[in-house]
């Protein structure tokens, strides 16, 4: 399942000291409102035990890049920092960075 990651950035000129503030989508909204269900959306959620409270298909984790690729991609632009899972926002505690 997805998760997220902390990151600093480098500061790093040649990209306007900036990088990507996420995966990025794979597919668009349109397309991944074709390609899933909410029942189908909550059903893969379900097995990853995050319980769904908003959304819509077209935020489905399968709409998005894969961040392992895109964060390989950043490497001289960003450091990575602590990973989070949905574990890590959904049972109240606070993160620590």
């Amino acid at each position: 399942m997805h998760r997220g990651i902390f990151v600093r950035g480098l500061g790093n000129a040649l990209s306007l000291n900036s990088a990507a503030h996420g995966a990025g989508r794979k597919m668009s909204r349109s397309k991944a409102k074709e390609s899933t269900t909410m029942g189908g959306m909550k059903k893969l959620l379900q097995s990853e035990k995050v319980t769904l409270i908003g959304g819509s298909p077209e935020e489905a984790p399968l709409a998005y890049k894969d961040i392992e690729t895109i964060m390989k991609c950043q490497r001289t632009l960003v450091e990575s920092g602590r990973q989070i899972s949905s574990e890590d926002c959904t049972d109240g505690k606070k993160i620590k960075l």
